[in-house]
């Protein structure tokens, strides 16, 4: 019996190592489709952060496309403006749309507001997938006070997801914001559980296991949101409206990070991305949620939603609900004029 089964286990570790190489053979460089496992490494203070100098090609069915990262593990630049010395330093701080999910480097929305604002700036992308707005806070004082940058300017983008991610603590690996009868605190950094380890690492140097991971999430994926939907949104007598513990939270995080911003002489921005239901429906709760905290906080609102709006479901990916080249163009165009100061937002 031990024997046969030690036959069974041979073959399929067989199976699996020839499957690896056809997998290889077939694709010209590497390839996944999960980029949590294969572009991010675990971060005790941040809960995952980029891995730094790796590049690979990012395919689903929506795009195929090579991303790099650059030496401190963020997206590598490529745009065509080269700053001058001396010029103007924005930070662009959020998830995977600032990231850019499904784009070629030169068109993220961090590319495109750096060739729309030229020489006299120089745009970074901190763009992290999955992270919720704690995370961006706490990786703005890392770079502020550890690494001494001093931005002029900090943009943070906030997607829908950011009002559940501030509350969902990822069973430990990232920092998250507890809501209490004291009021709102930052928990969980450093973390109580390291993201990745051997297992991430392993997903990262394997075709199979990347294709097998996101079968894994695609399965996941419609459950999870609905639990997420659940947990922000509530009905109200005026239609839905983002829930108390995520609207504390998120108020809580955005009046730290404007306070730090202050501290310093940085002008902080938030800035709204639109999901698709927000272009064909009649309300578009996330962001009523997120003009009402900027307005109490004193932070300036930069809004996509109408000024995307005539050509809206177009910006997106059809059945993935990211950006598309299209979407991260017209949103650069948006920024830059915020950040430039002379045309209106339009």
């Amino acid at each position: 019996m031990a024997k046969k089964i030690l036959l069974l286990l041979s073959s399929l570790l067989v199976a699996v190592l020839i499957l690896e190489g056809i997998l290889r053979v077939l694709q010209d460089s590497p390839t996944f489709m999960n980029p949590l496992s294969s572009f991010h490494r675990g971060d005790e203070e941040l809960g995952w952060v980029g891995v730094a100098d790796f590049s690979a090609r990012f395919e689903r069915p929506d795009f195929d496309v090579i991303v790099r990262m650059d030496g401190s593990g963020f997206r590598a630049k490529g745009a065509e403006v080269v700053p001058s010395e001396g010029a103007e330093e924005v930070f662009v701080l959020g998830d995977s749309f600032v990231w850019g999910w499904g784009v070629e480097e030169g068109e993220v929305v961090t590319d495109v507001l750096q060739d729309e604002l030229g020489p006299g700036y120089v745009v970074g992308n901190f763009g992290v997938n999955a992270w919720g707005t704690a995370q961006a806070y706490l990786l703005l004082r890392r770079m502020v006070e550890e690494e001494e940058r001093l931005p002029k300017r900090v943009y943070l983008m906030v997607f829908r997801n950011d009002f559940s991610d501030n509350l969902d603590s990822s069973k430990g690996a990232r920092p998250f914001i507890e809501v209490g009868d004291e009021g709102a605190v930052l928990v969980n950094s450093p973390v109580e559980r390291v993201f990745g380890g051997s297992v991430k690492a392993l997903q990262r140097n394997s075709y199979l296991l990347s294709v097998l991971s996101y079968l894994n999430n695609q399965m996941k994926m419609a459950r999870r949101q609905k639990e997420l939907e659940e947990k922000v949104i509530r009905g109200g007598k005026s239609g839905r409206v983002v829930g108390g513990e995520a609207r504390e939270a998120m108020a809580y995080v955005l009046g730290e990070m404007k306070a730090f911003c202050d501290g310093r002489g940085i002008a902080f921005s938030v800035v709204y991305i639109p999901q698709i239901e927000d272009f064909v429906k009649d309300d578009a709760p996330y962001r009523a949620a997120l003009m009402e905290i900027c307005e109490g906080k004193g932070v300036p609102f930069v809004d996509l939603l109408e000024p995307m709006r005539d050509e809206g479901v177009g910006f997106y990916f059809p059945g993935d609900g990211h950006w598309n080249r299209a979407g991260h163009q017209r949103a650069g165009e948006i920024l830059a004029r915020n950040v430039g100061g002379s045309h209106p937002v339009r």
